[in-house]
């Protein structure tokens, strides 16, 4: 019905158009007037958006004055849901961070734009949902509509796994490729811990976020669920077998300090020059870490390695992948904005070549230069030393790329990562150089680490309401009781029982079942793209 719409609608303007030029020849040099539009972002950094180049360039090409409502950082999901709640929606709006299900509902309910009836005017977003289309229905709506733009994960991004420092272990006479169970990967840190001069090995950032990654070897999660691909269903991780062990090796490390004392409370940064300095020398994370480790690190002798991950009681546990398009960075769109077209064009715009290299690294021969079929160098001097030297003449210096940054908002705006392509980590500045996160990658795909991607959840709108009931109260019992236990506040063998009955109470059982009801409407989703 929409595309009927608009091509009388454009039938009608050409002939108007036509009308107008025979009455009026001096009309025809007027400038066609912007359309101003709203968006809310996500505050990301102190540069400008009015007045830079690429606003010039967005009202150039797609006649649109954005004007943006930057809400700071940590705040943004809670003006988002108040914004959608009382029915203040801008023209477009940064997803992130925002549960979908919110979003789907706010669609069904007729307040947001469906993307799949745009595609006629988005050739690039659409050649991406034909090639990805099986992993459209993780985020369709209930009536199978597509109410944000996807991140595309057409570039390894998202995986976790281990990485230690492969040089302290090969200095103890310590293969890694021979950790096959988790006595040898307790020897291995034991090793590292030694190596180190007693100090810790492994710390962590949000809470027990990233040391609860490695409960995948164990067939358990951070989350209160855990998908069992081999049956198809839904479990519960606190009643899953490897759950006490978990929790019985963390505080075995935490008491022996191999564990960081502070790995409840540090930050990213902390942690990070922890990694580069020495100071731990292991890390369970998203292994894009290993390149940053690896052109970061305080020594050349510092090499950081993935480790395969070891069997648990005779079993090696797969950990899921990501879908191939997913939340991340998407944008939606207002249902009742005056400018769908010009926005959907703009949106699609950024899933190309030229917008994401516009909107990520500037103007070509200013901030990049193009080194191949889709390989670029940023012109950023501070990374010389990783630079070939037939590069080195035409590098801004530091100094020079920190004046440019000043000019342009790189990274921002909510439209910073439709794609993962940009996000290629080591290549655009170390083009002949080691990407150790792509070997990490290949390593690991090659030693049957990974698995498909566990299905969506959409709840209905009931479903969502008891979700909603249980679903905080059980984490924060199971987190409080888990970190207790870890820090030895309270005995794992004599309250392992009750922290299960505990759990019952909370109707852990029906959350469970929630899922599973949940699986069944994934499963039946389905749309078919050409």
């Amino acid at each position: 019905m929409l595309k009927k719409v608009l091509i009388v609608m454009i039938s009608l303007m050409l002939i108007s158009s036509v009308i107008f030029a025979a009455g009026s020849e001096e009309s025809s040099d007027t400038e066609k007037e912007l359309v101003n539009v709203t968006m809310m972002i996500r505050d990301r950094s102190s540069i400008s958006w009015d007045g830079s180049d690429l606003q010039d360039l967005v009202a150039e090409k797609f006649n649109l004055n954005i004007e943006m409502d930057v809400i700071d950082y940590s705040a943004f999901a809670d003006k988002f849901a108040v914004r959608f709640n009382s029915g203040d929606i801008p023209d477009m709006a940064n997803f992130h961070g925002i549960n979908p299900e919110l979003v789907n509902e706010a669609g069904d309910r007729g307040l947001l734009l469906n993307f799949l009836d745009y595609t006629d005017f988005m050739p690039n977003l659409n050649n991406y949902l034909v090639e990805y289309q099986d992993d459209l229905r993780y985020y369709l709506s209930n009536e199978n509509k597509l109410y944000f733009a996807p991140l595309v994960i057409n570039y390894p991004l998202g995986y976790y796994g281990l990485a230690v420092r492969k040089d302290l272990l090969d200095n103890a006479g310590f293969d890694i490729n021979n950790v096959e169970d988790f006595d040898d990967l307790y020897k291995m840190f034991s090793i590292l811990q030694e190596a180190n001069d007693g100090g810790p090995v492994m710390g962590s950032r949000y809470t027990l976020g990233n040391i609860m990654q490695l409960g995948e070897f164990m067939g358990i999660t951070g989350k209160s669920v855990w998908w069992n691909a081999e049956k198809e269903q839904w479990e519960g991780t606190y009643y899953r077998p490897g759950m006490r062990d978990f929790v019985e090796l963390m505080a075995k490390m935490y008491e022996e300090g191999i564990l960081h004392p502070d790995f409840l409370t540090m930050q990213t940064k902390e942690r990070d020059q922890l990694l580069y300095n020495g100071g731990l020398t292991a890390f369970m994370d998203n292994m894009a870490y290993i390149t940053h480790t690896m052109n970061n690190r305080a020594s050349e002798e510092m090499i950081w390695s993935q480790v395969i991950p070891p069997k648990y009681k005779g079993t090696k546990f797969s950990s899921p992948t990501l879908p191939n398009l997913l939340t991340g960075q998407g944008v939606i769109v207002n249902a009742k904005t005056k400018a769908d077209t010009e926005i959907m064009q703009f949106i699609d715009w950024l899933y190309s070549e030229e917008g994401m290299l516009r909107s990520q690294y500037g103007v070509e021969g200013t901030d990049y230069i193009m080194i191949g079929d889709e390989q670029w160098l940023s012109l950023n001097g501070q990374n010389i030393n990783t630079i070939p030297v037939e590069y080195h003449d035409q590098l801004l210096s530091v100094e020079e790329y920190k004046e440019r940054q000043d000019q342009l908002p790189f990274n921002m705006y909510g439209f910073y990562s439709f794609t993962t392509t940009w996000r290629a980590f080591s290549k655009p500045n170390n083009p002949e150089g080691t990407n150790y996160y792509e070997n990490a990658y290949k390593d690991y795909v090659a030693n049957g680490v990974f698995r498909g991607p566990n299905p969506g959840t959409p709840f209905s709108e009931d479903q969502l309401d008891e979700f909603k009931q249980l679903d905080d109260p059980i984490k924060t019992y199971g987190e409080e009781n888990i970190t207790k236990m870890i820090l030895g506040q309270i005995s794992i063998e004599d309250n392992w029982a009750d922290f299960i009955d505990g759990l019952k109470e909370f109707d852990y059982d029906r959350f469970v079942d929630l899922y599973n009801e949940s699986y069944k409407t994934f499963d039946s989703k389905k749309v078919e793209l050409k």
